[in-house]
């Protein structure tokens, strides 16, 4: 009986000290991202919006802020990932301010594909036509409507009619 709460004592510690070294890790690892120590993962994103328009790049996550760059339909930006409400912060960029923020109303993270063809539409009923991605109801599309699809990622589509989720949408 001695014996084994001798081994049992040895395993808790053991088991305590294994805790406590990977809590220091941690800690570490948090103090040195949080004070700027490590460099933030970036990934790259893409702008979808209407053709022949671009989508404001601002200095500060909110609408009335600054206006100091846009970017046009399918480029692709860098982000670190930091969101505040509807607002992604862009890195990196090629402008005199090399960071802002822009509405992920219309960030996509699939390279969007130029279309620029007419597409028909297939639901059972109607398909909602939005705004901007995942945005506010604009019209409706019915099965069998044509539309024009002029940029295409993996889940929207940019038509004549507003953003349409791909999956209702097929080559003629």
């Amino acid at each position: 009986m001695k014996k084994m709460k001798k081994i049992l004592h040895k395993g808790l510690t053991a088991l305590f000290v294994v805790l406590g070294v990977i809590t220091l890790a941690l800690y570490i690892n948090l103090y040195f991202m949080t004070n700027g120590f490590a460099e933030p993962l970036q990934e790259e994103v893409w702008v979808l919006c209407q053709p022949e328009s671009c989508v404001n790049l601002r200095a500060k996550p909110q609408k009335g802020a600054e206006i100091f760059g846009g970017t046009m339909c399918g480029s692709g930006l860098w982000t670190d990932g930091k969101q505040k409400g509807t607002w992604l912060h862009v890195v990196d960029l090629p402008a005199e301010e090399s960071q802002g923020w822009i509405s992920s109303r219309y960030i996509v993270y699939d390279r969007p594909e130029e279309i620029n063809r007419e597409m028909v539409v297939r639901a059972d009923g109607r398909v909602a036509c939005r705004k901007w991605i995942g945005g506010d109801v604009s019209g409706w599309a019915n099965d069998g409507d044509r539309v024009t699809v002029y940029w295409k990622s993996a889940d929207w589509a940019v038509t004549s009619r507003g953003y349409i989720k791909t999956a209702f949408l097929e080559e003629e």
